[in-house]
């Protein structure tokens, strides 16, 4: 049997209409599609937030959250709190239409990535307020890739330390006497325990030790 191939002069005008609404249709899903992978870390997130907050699992018979979603979500408690904690933050930072309605003009495709939201929350710890601003405009406005977003916060990070070598000097200043005092605990814990020196010399170095504690956590 001969099979004849239609020439594009001889599609009518309604097979015409039919091709061009099925390649709008199959582009319309692959867009779904795509929002929806790239969403399906907020959407688990929201509702393991909503499931931790409410107690929910004590309801369906766990005795906790950790039970829950290791058997019936099948992820581990820190995974899970994990998210928990990257959709707190995608919610304080996010005017709230934007997260859970498609308002304000907010394409519902421009929620971060969980890698975007990750780097961000360490960002703020780090930058200045201008400088995370920026950061935040970069991954929420301009949706800029991810791998770009790292460069600019390294390169950003590494001026920083060039402009303020001060600042810097003080911060690796402050983790010599974290390491001092983290090994002399050690010590001290082996002196007790083997009772090399008299009870009264232990008490003294305990005292010792948190007057290093309080001077660091007073810089």
């Amino acid at each position: 049997m001969e099979i004849k191939l239609l020439k594009k002069d001889s599609i009518t005008i309604n097979d015409q209409s039919l091709i061009d609404s099925n390649e709008s249709n199959t582009r319309t899903n692959v867009i779904k599609s795509s929002n929806n992978f790239k969403n399906s870390w907020r959407d688990l997130a929201k509702n393991l937030y909503n499931v931790w907050q409410n107690k929910h699992y004590q309801d369906w018979g766990f005795k906790t959250f950790d039970d829950y979603v290791n058997n019936e979500v099948n992820i581990k408690k820190n995974t899970a709190l994990k998210l928990i904690e990257s959709y707190s933050f995608l919610k304080k930072e996010t005017p709230p239409p934007n997260i859970e309605t498609n308002t304000n003009n907010t394409k519902e495709e421009n929620i971060p990535s969980l890698k975007a939201i990750n780097l961000l929350q360490k960002a703020k710890k780090q930058l200045n307020y201008a400088e995370y601003s920026n950061l935040k405009e970069d991954v929420f406005t301009k949706e800029k890739d991810i791998t770009e977003v790292k460069k600019d916060l390294t390169s950003l990070m590494k001026q920083r330390k060039e402009i303020d070598p001060e600042e810097s000097r003080a911060k690796k200043n402050q983790n010599i006497l974290k390491n001092f005092i983290k090994t002399l605990r050690n010590f001290k814990q082996d002196i007790e325990i083997l009772k090399l020196l008299p009870e009264n010399i232990t008490v003294e170095i305990e005292n010792f030790l948190n007057k290093i504690e309080a001077e660091v956590s007073n810089k």
